[in-house]
């Protein structure tokens, strides 16, 4: 095989894990998050040279925040880090808005007008 085709032979998780041990703190731990997952690391191996890839292209602190995002939400692959990125979204938080009733007007029918036997008009 030819130095390009071996270096697929050469491919294992812990390789990948000091890929991005090299590159920052946060995709490590991304990546060792990701090996931990049920799946065959076969399976996984796309993933990180998308991730890898990613890390080469985007803002080291943006990159950064994405990776903490993706852990936070349990979420690690490369399709979720990828449009966090592209849609500028790394700061985004999710706020849960309070419950707020509606305003007390004459156009709100309540219990009692669905259970009465006649429509007044």
């Amino acid at each position: 095989m030819n130095s390009y085709h071996r270096h697929y032979m050469d491919r294992s998780p812990a390789y990948y894990i000091e890929k991005a041990k090299e590159k920052s703190a946060e995709l490590h731990l991304l990546v060792q998050l990701l090996f931990e997952q049920s799946r065959h690391p076969e399976q996984l191996y796309r993933t990180c040279d998308g991730l890898l890839r990613l890390q080469k292209k985007a803002p080291p602190a943006a990159f950064a925040k994405t990776c903490e995002l993706a852990i936070e939400y349990r979420n690690f692959s490369y399709r979720f880090v990828g449009r966090i990125l592209q849609n500028n979204r790394e700061d985004y938080q999710d706020h849960h808005t309070k419950e707020q009733s509606l305003p007390i007007h004459g156009n709100i029918r309540g219990k009692k007008y669905y259970t009465q036997t006649t429509i007044k008009f």
